[in-house]
């Protein structure tokens, strides 16, 4: 059925349409790095500092439909927000002890290693671990930890 924009502008609310997330079941799952990747900065609450974060959208694999019968979607996924760590040229710090989720994220999706790409994260698959977390009142799904799919998160 083709969208109608006229009668989409000339139409009125019939009923209420919700307003709230539906989150994700926590557990884990076999998941694949969506395409819409974004890179954010926020301050640090603390120390007023600019803070970079990587957020990866990971779409989860439901076999069993259990996913979508909770969430009454078709296509399910959850957040991962990773925090880099950058050298003064904005280079992620590769030096022990840093960027360890950076490194995580990597590993699991096969590109830990020198010519690794960052632009072919999109389409990488993985096991991810899934829990909701509150946030101004409302629940959100977050991949906590991810894993390569030869082990277990």
């Amino acid at each position: 059925m083709p969208f109608d924009t006229e009668s989409f502008l000339h139409g009125e609310v019939k009923s209420s349409f919700d307003t709230e997330y539906v989150p994700v079941p926590d557990g884990e799952y076999t998941a694949t790095v969506g395409e819409k990747l974004k890179l954010r900065t926020q301050k640090n609450k603390e120390t007023g500092e600019t803070q970079y974060v990587l957020d990866v959208p990971w779409i989860l694999d439901d076999p069993n439909g259990i996913v979508a019968k909770a969430t009454g979607l078709t296509r399910n996924q959850a957040k991962q927000g990773i925090f880099l760590e950058l050298d003064s040229k904005g280079v992620p710090i590769r030096e022990k002890g840093h960027n360890i989720q950076f490194g995580k994220f990597l590993d699991a999706i096969g590109l830990n290693k020198p010519g690794g790409k960052f632009s072919s994260f999109p389409g990488k698959i993985a096991r991810v671990k899934v829990t909701t977390s509150m946030s101004g009142g409302k629940q959100y799904s977050n991949i906590i930890d991810v894993a390569n799919l030869s082990k277990k998160v």
